[in-house]
């Protein structure tokens, strides 16, 4: 079974740069996790017709279009950091 998102709102956490960070919680089964996707502020507050379709759809979802290329994976990333040229994501052991 596939992870599904607990909620169609994200929780706003606290970033560690000039960003807006937003946690998804995440379910399969008995399980559950979560992924903060960050977005740069540089970017929330650049014209979209400069920027990439997926940070656009990033800003408009607040992340989920991040979090759902994850979602049929065994292994959630714990992070996605939203860039124009490349997404870093950062994979951590253990479940939230």
């Amino acid at each position: 079974m596939d992870w599904r998102c607990v909620s169609d709102e994200p929780e706003r956490v606290p970033a560690d740069h000039d960003a807006e960070a937003f946690k998804w919680h995440l379910r399969r089964d008995d399980e559950t996790s979560f992924v903060v996707v960050t977005i740069p502020e540089s970017s929330m507050f650049t014209d979209r017709r400069h920027l990439p379709e997926g940070v656009v759809d990033a800003i408009d979802t607040r992340g989920r279009s991040k979090v759902d290329q994850y979602l049929g994976r065994d292994t959630l990333p714990r992070r996605i950091e939203v860039s124009r040229l490349r997404d870093h994501v950062v994979f951590e052991r253990g479940a939230g």
